[in-house]
């Protein structure tokens, strides 16, 4: 009876004990689990935000690459906007200026001082439009080119074709109204000639007309 009460007894505490076990194991797999769902959670943590500050260093490049477009634009800009002509004869400082292209002769005039009390500016279209590389020459009283029956027109240069107006065009002999139009267009729209060979390209001049016009020019001009 003793021998039986005892074995239940030891029974019992085994069951007790193995129950303990069993209960210590599920309480380190769920601390376990746990920390494996902490582990996570941080690593899911750091991963976004590192996705998040490579997104933003991606813009912050992409807006640095625009800003740095747009500033070569504008330079690219600022660089094609400016013109440099050359500014000789009866003016006060005559030499090389810088101005915008849509600056006008009298601008680059007042640029070189101003015209002195020499300069004959009879003929000279002050409102015409600068370009790189032109070369003005305001001409002291008596040395304008005049009009004679040898020279009908006097020399010409290539500044006199750009910027003459379509009144003084009409002096060329063979050259009308609607062809001094159509010259002064074909300036606006391709630029300055470069050479008096190039009229050749507008409608109505042909070959014998070109060599008539080219007549009075000077030679540096046909050069």
């Amino acid at each position: 009876m003793y021998d039986t009460g005892y074995n239940i007894s030891e029974t019992i505490l085994k069951g007790a004990a193995k129950g303990m076990n069993m209960g210590k194991i599920k309480s380190k797999h769920i601390e376990l689990g746990l920390i494996i769902i902490v582990l996570l959670l941080v690593i899911g943590v750091k991963l976004i935000d590192a996705s998040a500050m490579d997104e933003t260093a991606q813009g912050s490049a992409q807006e640095t690459g625009l800003s740095n477009e747009n500033q070569a634009e504008i330079q690219t800009k600022n660089q094609v906007e400016t013109v440099k002509v050359y500014v000789k004869g009866a003016v006060h400082s005559p030499g090389v200026y810088a101005l915008s292209a849509d600056a006008r002769i009298e601008d680059a005039l007042k640029m070189a001082g101003g015209a002195t009390e020499e300069a004959e500016l009879t003929g000279l279209n002050l409102a015409g439009r600068v370009y790189d590389t032109q070369e003005i020459v305001l001409y002291k009283k008596g040395e304008v080119p005049v009009k004679t029956a040898e020279n009908p027109i006097g020399s010409w240069t290539l500044q006199d074709l750009n910027e003459a107006t379509a009144a003084r065009l009409c002096e060329i002999g063979g050259i009308g109204e609607k062809m001094a139009e159509k010259i002064i267009a074909y300036r606006n729209d391709k630029g300055p000639f470069n050479h008096v060979d190039e009229l050749i390209e507008i409608s109505g001049i042909g070959e014998k007309k070109l060599a008539s016009i080219k007549d009075v020019f000077s030679e540096a001009a046909l050069k």
